[in-house]
């Protein structure tokens, strides 16, 4: 049977009277030494615990660091492939819907505000109107 940790907190002087703890490990020193924490606490040692707020802040002190957010946006952002012509269709064919019929708007069709319309809903869609107009209505 597993040892419950129910306190109390081995930091010095800690009057935190939280309902949670966490046993110190070695995998959670290693990550405090190497987030440079441990330093603070060079007292603490495996198997004794850690109130929750403490174990966050010397255990995990980057845990909602926003730049790892960050940067996994921008990796999703950057692995986004551009949509094909029968997406963007089905897209423009959802956006039309929403005007018509969720919205009540009355649909103009003139070929400028038609395609202000397209882009303003739906960003994915700028520039489809002209790619649109010359899949039907070709160069010479």
């Amino acid at each position: 049977m597993t040892k419950k940790n129910l306190g109390p907190c081995s930091v010095n002087n800690c009057q935190i009277r939280p309902n949670q703890y966490r046993g110190i490990t070695e995998y959670a020193l290693r990550k405090a030494k190497e987030k440079g924490t441990y330093n603070q606490y060079i007292y603490l040692e495996v198997g004794k615990q850690l109130c929750y707020p403490h174990y966050l802040v010397i255990v995990e002190p980057d845990r909602n660091n926003g730049s790892s957010a960050d940067n996994n946006k921008q990796d999703h952002i950057i692995g986004r492939k551009p949509l094909s012509f029968g997406e963007k269709f089905s897209l423009m064919t959802r956006v039309l819907y929403e005007k018509q019929r969720i919205e009540h708007n009355t649909l103009e069709l003139t070929p400028d505000h038609f395609q202000t319309i397209l882009e303003d809903a739906e960003p994915q869609l700028v520039g489809f109107f002209d790619e649109l107009y010359n899949a039907f209505i070709p160069e010479r």
